[in-house]
């Protein structure tokens, strides 16, 4: 296969930047005149030079940026799909740039991009911390970066609830918008992006000694830990300055990573120059498309909600591309963990979640009566534990059915594509029913399924890589909804309505319905253990005895489809619970399937009552949705994974 020359791909795209740009500033003026303010000759010149050029100054300088932060994080891990939104690093920029605003503005004046810097470092320092013992898994070290990230992410929606008039500014600039009123800001990026440029050209050859074997590289003297240690401050500290400014870019430092290494010489080198340049093209890009999408059709989107939308493939691409070493994850699914006290432990699970209950529904910082309180807060809690029962049994099934022990709803992308299928109802066919939003939701989860089933099988792919994919599609739903958001339709606000989570509305009649659906869904899952004691004797063995995987994959797939869009529709996604209650029922030592499924109840009631009862008093009188808190505590366990991998 010829490769496309890399000159000829840069040629094209300039031809295309001049003509965008040249439209972009003649709508421009033509706005300025339109406003009949003709009386000033030289308003439509100022409104350009100080409006138009700034963002694609800033665009071109923030590409710039972000692609040689995505070039030395791919060197210094070895890994093509290292970003700085893959391993956590504009994640951890935004979260402290969150943090300044509400309880320390004062820091910001001092230096926003000080305050980036050292939130973006850390978090790339708790990804290593994950992963220094085997920095040669390359997609672990991507797992470990996109858990840490969802986990900041949902400590970042926390303090947005919690605090929503300090943060209401936030949300535009969080989302990455370009939009600039001066120069200002460019000078001040372009002097720091110079300094970072030049102590780059300055290590340039030392971070290409890093491309060798570790140990050839040390038998040469080169000092492997300490360039791995600058590249990563140099690194985070790219990242941090254009997070400071326009908030989060998603995945532009991967798409032009990616066209370059299909166009041209892999060499570090080549990506050095090549690599930035290509994302300030592609950004600006973008950012003149949008500009004339808003002028002829009004929708301001976020710069950054587009480029999450379309590098999100790119990634997807590259992760089925890559090899990986062989995946630890199927030997330890096998192992049993003998606990000789593990009903004993079982035990004490269900007496510490039956104490939260009861504390949930009679403990009160205020001065209500308890059957104020039981009418409170009984019907609440019953479905978020009911729902929590119904995504840990999808997480049990999809765990036996791949042959995965981090398969869950959450991380392969199910509740995202139930939100993306509700999404699809209401948009291709008006859908305004509770009904039809089920029907749009299954359908969604059953696709996802499908896919993720089909991606497995067919290729073989390792479980890391399924959840590398899950959680590429709840970031393709993320930025399909902020795009959806940016339209000002107002569906958009039914869709945010429906998905948010949100148990207040909910009335005793309709939690117990759904707690009547989580113990049907506990009795079919217990009488079909057969089955599932069956597929883990794996596809051949399972044949022989008589097991008709189409059918029984087809039940468990529509299965694990519908439970979970019932419970996504009613209090929204519930991260990390379908995941860790049936991997911690058989890391107790259950491994048959009917202990395991009743040790994954206890545990998810224990779960989901804990994650309740901070919900309801954390904010006292306010309350957080449970799935938050749950992720909290959901992922404290995940990362315990990861680091055990």
């Amino acid at each position: 296969m010829v490769k496309p020359k890399l000159g000829l791909i840069f040629a094209i795209l300039a031809v295309l930047i001049l003509l965008l740009g040249t439209w972009v500033s003649y709508v421009t003026l033509e706005r300025t005149y339109t406003l009949d303010l003709q009386s000033s000759l030289d308003l439509p010149f100022l409104l350009w030079f100080n409006y138009s050029l700034p963002r694609m100054t800033m665009a071109m300088l923030a590409g710039l940026a972000l692609g040689v932060s995505t070039v030395l994080l791919q060197q210094i891990t070895r890994n093509n799909l290292a970003a700085d939104n893959t391993l956590a690093v504009s994640a951890g920029a935004q979260l402290s740039l969150l943090i300044a605003t509400i309880f320390f503005p004062i820091l910001l004046v001092a230096g926003a991009s000080i305050v980036a810097f050292i939130g973006a470092l850390i978090a790339l320092l708790l990804v290593f911390v994950l992963v220094w013992h085997k920095l040669g898994n390359s997609l672990s070290i991507i797992l470990s970066g996109m858990v840490i990230s969802l986990y900041l992410f949902a400590i970042s929606a926390i303090l947005l609830l919690i605090y929503p008039e300090q943060t209401r500014g936030i949300l535009v600039w969080a989302a990455g918008s370009l939009v600039q009123d001066s120069w200002l800001d460019s000078q001040v990026v372009f002097l720091q992006l110079a300094i970072a440029l030049i102590v780059v050209a300055f290590l340039a050859k030392g971070f290409n000694m890093l491309s060798l074997d570790q140990t050839n590289a040390l038998q040469l003297g080169v000092p492997v830990r300490t360039l791995r240690l600058v590249g990563m401050v140099l690194a985070a500290y790219l990242a941090a300055i254009i997070v400071a400014k326009v908030g989060m870019l998603g995945f532009i430092g991967i798409m032009a990573s990616a066209i370059v290494r299909y166009a041209s010489r892999q060499s570090f080198y080549t990506l050095l120059w090549a690599t930035p340049l290509m994302s300030a093209v592609l950004l600006l890009i973008t950012d003149l498309t949008l500009q004339l999408i808003n002028h002829y059709l009004g929708w301001q989107i976020p710069t950054g909600a587009v480029t999450s939308l379309v590098g999100t493939p790119i990634l997807l691409y590259l992760m089925c591309q890559h090899r990986a070493n062989a995946s630890q994850l199927m030997t330890q699914q096998h192992r049993r963990v003998q606990i000789k006290a593990k009903h004993l432990t079982l035990m004490l699970i269900a007496l510490f979640g039956v104490g939260t209950i009861i504390m949930a529904l009679s403990w009160d910082k205020g001065n209500l009566y308890l059957s104020q309180l039981l009418t409170l807060r009984l019907p609440s809690l019953v479905a978020s534990i009911s729902a929590g029962i119904l995504l840990a049994l999808a997480g049990l099934v999809l765990q036996r059915l791949s042959y995965n022990p981090l398969a869950s709803p959450e991380l392969l992308g199910i509740s995202a594509s139930v939100n993306l299928g509700i999404m699809a109802s209401i948009i291709l066919a008006s859908a305004t029913s509770y009904y039809a939003y089920m029907l749009g939701g299954i359908i969604g989860a059953v696709l996802c399924l499908a896919l993720l089933l089909l991606f497995s099988w067919r290729n073989k792919v390792q479980p890391e890589k399924i959840i590398l994919l899950g959680i590429s599609i709840a970031a393709l739903y993320d930025a399909a909804n902020r795009i959806f958001l940016a339209t000002n339709d107002f569906r958009a606000y039914t869709l945010l309505q429906i998905t948010s989570g949100s148990t207040y509305h909910l009335i005793l009649i309709h939690a117990i319905v759904l707690l009547a659906l989580a113990v049907l869904a506990l009795v079919l899952v217990l009488f079909w253990y057969k089955w599932l004691r069956l597929l883990a004797l794996r596809t051949t063995i399972a044949q022989a005895v008589g097991l008709s995987l189409k059918l029984t994959n087809t039940c468990f797939i529509l299965f694990a489809a519908i439970i979970t869009a019932i419970a996504t529709l009613n209090i929204g996604a519930i991260s990390f619970v379908g995941l860790i209650a049936p991997h911690a029922a058989r890391a107790l030592g259950y491994v048959h399937p009917r202990g395991q499924t009743i040790a994954t109840v206890i545990i998810t009631i224990a779960v989901m009552s804990l994650s309740y009862l901070a919900s309801i008093n954390l904010i006292y009188p306010y309350t957080l949705p449970v799935g938050l808190m749950s992720t909290l505590i959901g992922g404290l366990y995940f990362a315990y994974l990861v680091r055990k991998l």
